[in-house]
Parts: structure tokens; sequence; C-alpha cells
């Protein structure tokens, strides 16, 4: 995943000067901004199941902004676009860092997918609510059933958002139908 730059003097590369930036990993600012941004934190370089680890992530924050009282939906729904945001806008730099479509280390498309199937689960927030979609997101992401499956083909930070997004969304209305026949 990451290469350790050895450079000598006074041999001047591109390589050696960006290891000279950013460190044994030849990164810069922006590089680990945009990493730490996109593994929301680090949580998407776990060895093991990091879109579990992700997902983990948003439903603790729904949790806790839950037991702050705050008005949920908005702050859901805007919690869902700014991660969405995130990662079409930097889909075609992870595509390039990690050398893959769709980087497993990538999960703010995870957390931009839990919001949008808790938003759509309204006012009407609990604990229940809160595992019921973080279970069924993830049942959603991993199994990616039609039409879910057909989204990753979408180019760059699409394919990356779009079929979490659509798992969300499947999520989120499964919820919601419980929580109307409840």
């Amino acid at each position: 995943m990451y290469r350790v730059a050895t450079c000598s003097w006074p041999a001047r590369t591109p390589r050696c000067d960006a290891a000279a930036a950013g460190g044994i990993f030849g990164e810069n600012v922006g590089d680990r901004g945009r990493r730490l941004l996109l593994t929301v934190g680090g949580v998407g370089l776990s060895p093991r199941a990091p879109g579990t680890l992700g997902t983990l992530v948003a439903a603790a924050v729904d949790a806790a902004l839950l037991a702050a009282g705050w008005s949920l939906v908005p702050v859901r729904i805007g919690l869902a676009l700014a991660a969405s945001v995130g990662c079409v806008a930097l889909g075609p730099w992870a595509e390039k860092h990690w050398g893959t479509k769709d980087p497993q280390a990538v999960v703010l498309d995870e957390v931009a997918g839990y919001f949008a199937a808790a938003a759509l689960c309204g006012a009407r927030h609990d604990g229940a609510t809160i595992l019921a979609c973080f279970v069924l997101f993830r049942v959603g992401d991993i199994l990616k059933p039609f039409p879910v499956n057909r989204l990753q083909g979408l180019p760059h930070g699409w394919g990356i958002l779009m079929d979490d997004l659509a798992a969300g969304v499947l999520a989120g209305l499964v919820v919601l139908a419980g929580m109307q026949a409840w």
C-alpha cells in the first residue's frame, strides 16, 4: 500500500521530493488530509472489516447526536450529503492513490450510506432504529442486491459512492416499513 522512499543526496527526483515533504510515506499534507477523510480518521485502514468499522463510526455519531437531543433528520441529511460530496470529489484521487476501483480503505461511502438509511427513518429514532439501520445497511452493502450491484460500475467517485447510497436507501426503506408496521 505504502512504499518507503529511499533517496540519497544529491539525487533530486519527484519521488524524493515528495518523501522529503511528507515523511516516509511520501505524502504531502493534502494527501494525508484526503486519506484521513476518506478512511474516516484511519478506520478504513483496518485489516479486518473496514466497511463495518466505518459504518460503526457513523452509527456511534448518530447515537451521540440522539443522546444530545439534536434535531436529527436535518443533521443526518447533512452528514449524508457531506460524505457523498467527499466521495465524489475525492474518488479519482482515491482510485489513483490505492490503485484500485472502489478501494476497500475508503469508508466515507459507508458513512454516506448509513446516514441515508438513518435519515429516511425520520423523527422516530431510537437505539433500536440505529441498530436496525446499521445491520440492514451492512447486509445490503455486503450482498449488493440488484440494482445496487450495478452502481459500482459508475466512474470514479460515483462508483465508490452510489452502491453504498443505494444500499442505505434500501435499508432505510425496510426500517421505515418496519416502523410503520410496528
